[in-house]
């Protein structure tokens, strides 16, 4: 009895010889675009080639066709892939350090590049240790080539032309599946099959070959080498996979082969297939025997998923099955529809596995310093740090492309008349109320994190550390995270009995690991900062979800722009797909070095804990000061998202952005006519210069209310300038005095002149010019006799001397317009007679210049006039 008609068998169809291999087409810039193709106009040209080049929707709308441009491009993206490797695999082995630090990978650095002595920059290269000179690198190679058993540089050299075939190999292989061997469509919608072959043949039998490789070579290499025999003695890799009898020494249950697999009794393979946990306390690495089990157990996992999905022989899941059952009671359609859009839209599969493998990416970047892999590494905290950036960095801009792609899913693929109530159009038509509620939770998350900051600012500027967050006075601590931190630290008793520690000693309840008097690890206990800094991680991430998710869900349209799905992508402003990233900070602060009593001096000189409570706290010890370190150099840095694009979209927001930037554009304006548009300019001038008088009184105003002004002019030396205080109406000295002791600001460089003279110069030696004793104090003993007379020389006699301690009579001069250049010795700024006299030498000058050009009197120049005669020679 038939219960299902049978599964149609599934066959590999190609075209032969599609499109012709034409050199003439290649040399063509531009050959995929008719509008490209007929050469630059202007230099828009160029930007269009870079961009439109693999934008291969734009070539045609034949999803066939697109679909076999896709998957040629990724064996071109192979090619550069293994071409890169292949250098840096070059550069250790022609560059590199590689043997030297091999032996002593502790007290020397790893450098695989050196500069050569062209116009003296080989000052660039350093001392690593064992006689090298180099550039220090934090790639992290050389620890990857330990842990692999690469022992010496022939081996690199052998990689690196390897790895050089296998880029020609894939630069063929992009080739002949385009030109002479192009799979059809339904090669590229059997997505069954293909999950078949990439969960058991590249994720299994990849990972059971990492796995054989790491048990045969790199385990008993490492084990020689940290037993310190010189890896010139020790057996070639293919000697260890060809000799069973070699490793039996090294690992007796080898001896046995296959038996206990087959017998179940695995427990023999513990030697090597181990379940430790932890560290290894040589190298400070994850114990190389874990990391091959591990590689063996996913490979089997993978092996059998690789037999999930139906192809042939109608036994296993259908995706599409799955999919549309996928639907729950509020969910209307569900997930129906979904299987059609991800075998049509490269797009969106792209979408998705960008967001997957960006997310991956971010937990390696985590998993990296806190189980660091590889021999050597948690001690290079450069390579460490190096490491983290990295892959944070590509874990942000993939998740933003994949948003960036949902968004051109959503212009150019998706089609909402054919969708309707399923997921995708459910969200949809809620996205103002999903906006609208991430929204608030970005303001609150934003307002409620650095609100407690700027909390603890306050109070520390107001000298109250008991009223602070922080683990001594009011304390927050993350209890649910601390019971997350407790549950792993004591899993390997409980959940894990085969586990002698924890997976990571951050976890807690371990001894510290050490590697040449160098912290490997320390456990990391949460406490107040933690839980503030990272309401301040979880508001950046809120608000990065923010810019995407609006930029995918109003990607066609919005109340602004209806017909934004028309505008194409380089539309400005308001167009389809945004974009933004966010930073995370890993926790270096347990790094250090470790005394022979066992006292660890970290690297920071700090504590993270009293440290990071406060917005001064982190720039101070984790931007500039302390993370001048010279592991931290340039790495630990606090980064606030630029989310301005995306709140930008909202209408309301919009209209004022828009009103602001065109208020002053006056020739937008309706009806102006070239008179009203000068006039306009003039009166605006009168508006910044009312600007600027109300920020110098605003200023003044501070000093005068709340500084304390009188008390630093006294002793500048030792006194701190305040001009801002928490509000105090008796703090201070009134306003009206301080305002007649530190003067008015001048409009004209005459004033500022009286103004140095009669109020600066006397200030500085001690007479302080009131309102009421202006006109006492003269600036000068024989008043404007020197002046009217000629004998302008007696104004410079007898300046300050060089111990004249400025606001006091001690030393001081009569002289006000000097020439003394240089700076006063107790101030260390410009003479105020020299700037006096330098005032006055430019006023007389702008007077006199203010009478040279022709208005109601018929003398002087006139600027056309001036124009139309400078004529060069050879000019017609």
């Amino acid at each position: 009895m038939i219960i299902r008609s049978p599964e149609p068998e599934v066959k590999i169809v190609v075209d032969r010889d599609p499109i012709k291999t034409s050199f003439e087409e290649w040399a063509r810039p531009g050959h995929f675009s008719r509008t490209i193709a007929k050469g630059p106009d202007t230099t828009t040209w160029i930007w269009n080639l870079h961009a439109d080049a693999h934008d291969f929707d734009s070539h045609t709308s034949d999803l066939e066709e697109i679909s076999r441009k896709v998957f040629s491009a990724h064996f071109g993206q192979l090619s550069i892939i293994f071409l890169w490797l292949s250098g840096m695999y070059f550069h250790g082995a022609r560059f590199s350090n590689y043997e030297a630090w091999l032996s002593d990978p502790t007290h020397i650095g790893p450098s695989a590049q050196v500069v050569w002595p062209i116009v003296g920059q080989e000052i660039l290269n350093g001392d690593v240790g064992g006689g090298f000179r180099g550039i220090q690198i934090t790639s992290g190679f050389f620890q990857l080539w330990r842990a692999s058993g690469i022992t010496n540089e022939l081996q690199l050299y052998c990689t690196a032309i390897g790895a050089l075939v296998f880029a020609s190999l894939m630069l063929f292989a992009g080739w002949f599946h385009y030109h002479k061997a192009a799979p059809k469509l339904a090669w590229f919608q059997d997505v069954e099959s293909m999950l078949n072959h990439h969960l058991a043949g590249l994720l299994g039998l990849g990972s059971l070959s990492w796995a054989g490789h790491q048990i045969h070579v790199s385990l008993p290499i490492n084990q020689f080498l940290d037993a310190g025999v010189d890896p010139k003695e020790i057996p070639l890799p293919h000697e260890f996979i060809l000799n069973r009898d070699l490793l039996a020494q090294l690992y007796p249950s080898f001896a046995e082969g296959a038996t206990p697999l087959f017998t179940l009794n695995w427990s023999k393979y513990a030697e090597f297939l181990s379940f430790r946990g932890g560290l290894d306390p040589i190298t400070g690495g994850l114990w190389l025997s874990d990391i091959a089990h591990h590689h063996l157990a996913i490979a089997i996992l993978f092996l059998i998923a690789g037999h999930m999905y139906r192809t042939n022989w109608g036994i296993g899941h259908g995706l599409k099955d799955i999919l549309e059952a996928h639907k729950g009671p509020f969910t209307g359609q569900g997930h129906k529809g979904l299987y059609e859009i991800l075998t049509t839209s490269w797009h969106a599969q792209l979408s998705l596995n960008l967001a997957m493998l960006g997310s991956l990416t971010i937990v390696v970047a985590h998993h990296m310093y806190s189980m660091p892999p590889y021999p050597y590494l948690a001690t290079d905290y450069g390579t460490q740090l190096s490491l983290f950036t990295h892959h944070m960095w590509i874990g942000g801009f993939l998740i933003v492309g994949a948003a960036a792609h949902a968004a051109i899913f959503m212009v150019r693929d998706y089609d909402p008349t054919t969708r309707y109530n399923d997921l995708l159009d459910r969200v949809l038509r809620h996205r103002d109320a999903i906006i609208s509620h991430l929204n608030w939770v970005c303001i609150f998350l934003g307002f409620h994190s650095f609100g407690l900051y700027i909390h603890n600012d306050t109070m520390s500027a107001l000298g109250r550390p008991q009223d602070m967050f922080s683990d001594t006075a009011i304390q927050l601590q993350p209890i649910f995270a601390q019971w997350i931190q407790n549950t792993h630290a004591l899993a390997p008793g409980v959940t894990a009995p085969g586990a002698t520690t924890s997976t990571s000693l951050t976890w807690g309840g371990g001894e510290l690991i050490a590697v040449g008097g160098k912290v490997a690890l320390l456990p990391i206990p949460l406490g107040t900062a933690d839980f503030l800094v990272h309401h301040i991680h979880a508001f950046t991430i809120h608000v990065t979800v923010l810019i995407l998710l609006k930029g995918v869900l109003f990607a066609r349209s919005s109340r602004l722009i209806p017909d934004k799905a028309n505008l194409g992508f380089r539309f400005p402003c308001d167009g389809p797909g945004r974009g933004g990233h966010v930073n995370w900070k890993m926790q270096s602060d347990v790094w250090g070095t470790i005394s022979d009593q066992g006292v660890v001096t970290h690297i920071t000189g700090g504590n993270f804990a009293q440290s990071s409570i406060t917005i001064n706290g982190w720039l101070r010890d984790f931007l500039w000061a302390q993370a001048s370190q010279e592991d931290l150099k340039g790495i630990m840095e606090l980064r606030f998202p630029r989310f301005s694009q995306g709140l930008a979209q909202d209408p309301t927001t919009r209209r004022i952005w828009f009103g602001i930037a065109t208020a002053h554009d006056f020739e937008s304006h309706d009806d102006i006519t070239e008179e009203r548009l000068y006039q306009n300019i003039f009166a605006s001038h009168f508006g910044q210069l009312a600007i600027i008088f109300l920020w110098t009184s605003g200023n003044l105003f501070h000093v005068a209310w709340q500084g304390n002004f009188e008390s630093w002019i006294q002793d500048p030396l030792h006194v701190r300038p305040i001009a801002h205080a928490i509000w105090d109406p008796h703090f201070g000295q009134p306003a009206v005095e301080a305002f007649t002791r530190g003067g008015l600001f001048g409009v004209s460089s005459l004033a500022w002149t009286g103004h140095l003279v009669h109020v600066a110069i006397p200030g500085s030696r001690g007479e302080y010019v009131r309102w009421n004793n202006f006109l006492d104090v003269l600036p000068y003993p024989q008043g404007l006799g020197p002046l009217l007379t000629g004998q302008w020389n007696l104004y410079a006699q007898n300046p300050d001397s060089s111990s004249h301690l400025f606001g006091t009579s001690q030393g001081a001069g009569t002289a006000i317009l000097t020439l003394l250049g240089g700076f006063h010795p107790q101030t260390q700024s410009l003479w105020l007679t020299d700037i006096a006299h330098h005032h006055l030498a430019i006023a007389f000058i702008f007077l006199i210049a203010g009478h040279m050009y022709r208005t109601n009197f018929g003398i002087g120049h006139s600027i056309k006039d001036l124009l139309e005669t400078h004529i060069p020679p050879g000019v017609d």
